[in-house]
C-alpha cells in the first residue's frame, strides 16, 4: 500500500518529467529568434532537474530525522 506522500512524490516526478519532455520538444523544433530564448528554455530544464535533486535531499534528511 502506498502512502499519500509516496503517491504525491510519484505524481511530482511524473509532472517534472512531462514538463522536461515538453521543453525538449520545444528545443527540437528550434523556432527561436534569439539565442536568449534558447538559453531560457535550457535554464528551465536545468532548474527542474535541480528541484528534483533538492527534493531527494529533503526526502533523505526527513528519513534520517525519523530514525
Amino acid at each position: 500500500m502506498q502512502t499519500h506522500s509516496s503517491l504525491s512524490e510519484m505524481e511530482f516526478r511524473r509532472l517534472v518529467d512531462e514538463e522536461v519532455e515538453r521543453l525538449k520538444n520545444i528545443l527540437a523544433t528550434n523556432t527561436f529568434e534569439e539565442i536568449g530564448q534558447f538559453r531560457y528554455v535550457m535554464g528551465e530544464i536545468a532548474g527542474l532537474r535541480r528541484v528534483e535533486e533538492l527534493f531527494d535531499i529533503a526526502k533523505e534528511r526527513a528519513e534520517q530525522r525519523n530514525r
